[in-house]
């Protein structure tokens, strides 16, 4: 592999699903993994010789951690990108796996710029030399490969933001290797160049989508360079959709973890306000259940509440204020021979806690019998 420039920097990788895997089971996930998940049986191989059955995320990582080379993955029910599937052990002493699900459209990085990776394929080394010569200078990190299947090998190393390649080589053409790398990596611009006459299997192959431009040979200096250059601003432009789809299903993720949430409360507390109200019904049917009155007064010493005996026995005297303005004062405690409503009763007060009310028990004494 010919590297004729330093790599320089970008933008740090920040999108990063993660799971705990013990024991062969999920133990622990960030939202953005729990998004992934839930798209079901959806994920294949993005290397078009492991082409199979689409399979669920879990698959794919047991097929890891049972010592398969980490994957790299396409979805066709998420985000339209390639990802790469991988595992490291945990700390020392703690059995499991971190298992990482990144997206390799962002490659990790350093610094704040980065000139876009040019991979030119031909097997004319003169070819290759006018291409080093032409774009000594221009914001592109050139690499060069003398077949297509060096090629092949290179971008299985390291994906290229764009792929020139010749179309008449040894084995396999431009436009087979091009139709491989839309299916690997989907993001890559694509350009052929070609000095021969093949213009229609070219052309069906920018119709397909596996070429995004035909450059002839000879090439005019100046309009290759308008062509990568344009080629340029459509790869940067794809990243920004990436970005903005992946930054859209955390967004979506966190929403749905908060949606969850709330939902978790929502039930607590109504699981709450119904053990409330159970409470309620039940201290109300055990006061109705006492064969002797029972009153609740507020912390004005107005009447809030009586049971059944209270009004069967008492009737309109309870409600008239009449008890009420009796018991006002009286500190808490029991306190026999207490007349009220032509018997004799044991009076019983309680205060609630924080002076809020009264209880208020008249229980029948000296023989009277109710």
């Amino acid at each position: 592999m010919n590297r004729d420039s330093e790599v320089a920097g970008g933008p740090a990788l920040v999108w990063d699903a993660l799971a705990l895997h013990r024991d062969g089971a999920t133990v622990w996930s960030n939202e953005l993994w729990r998004a992934a998940a839930a798209a079901g049986a959806c994920w294949t191989p993005a290397d078009p010789e492991r082409r199979g059955e689409a399979r669920h995320l879990d698959a794919w990582v047991q097929e890891l951690l049972g010592g398969s080379v980490a994957p790299l993955l396409r979805s066709t029910g998420w985000i339209e990108a390639v990802w790469r599937l991988s595992a490291e052990p945990l700390c020392e002493g703690r059995d499991g796996w971190m298992v990482h699900l990144q997206p390799q459209v962002f490659a990790p990085r350093q610094g704040h710029a980065r000139p876009l990776s040019l991979l030119a394929v031909d097997d004319e080394a003169f070819i290759l030399s006018a291409l080093r010569r032409l774009l000594r200078g221009a914001p592109f990190e050139l690499c060069t490969a003398g077949s297509a299947d060096e090629a092949w090998s290179m971008l299985q190393q390291q994906p290229a933001d764009i792929v020139l390649s010749d179309q008449r080589m040894p084995g396999t053409t431009g436009v087979q290797l091009l139709a491989r790398v839309r299916d690997y990596a989907p993001d890559t611009v694509r350009l052929i160049l070609s000095g021969y006459s093949d213009v229609q299997s070219i052309t069906d192959a920018i119709n397909e989508g596996a070429v995004y431009r035909f450059i002839a040979k000879p090439w005019d200096d100046a309009q290759l360079l308008l062509a990568l250059n344009e080629a340029a601003d459509l790869h940067r432009s794809r990243m920004q959709t990436r970005q903005l789809q992946l930054a859209l299903a955390t967004a979506n993720a966190d929403l749905s973890a908060a949606n969850q949430r709330l939902k978790t409360l929502l039930s607590e507390q109504d699981h709450r306000i119904s053990l409330g109200d159970y409470a309620l019904h039940l201290a109300q049917d055990m006061n109705d259940a006492l064969p002797f009155p029972v009153l609740g007064l507020d912390a004005e010493g107005q009447l809030v509440t009586a049971n059944d005996a209270a009004a069967r026995y008492l009737g309109l005297q309870a409600a008239d204020g009449s008890l009420t303005a009796l018991v006002r004062g009286r500190e808490a405690g029991y306190e026999r021979g207490f007349a009220f409503a032509g018997r004799e009763w044991a009076l019983c007060i309680g205060v609630l806690p924080g002076g809020t009310g009264r209880v208020v028990a008249l229980v029948p004494e000296n023989g009277h019998v109710l």
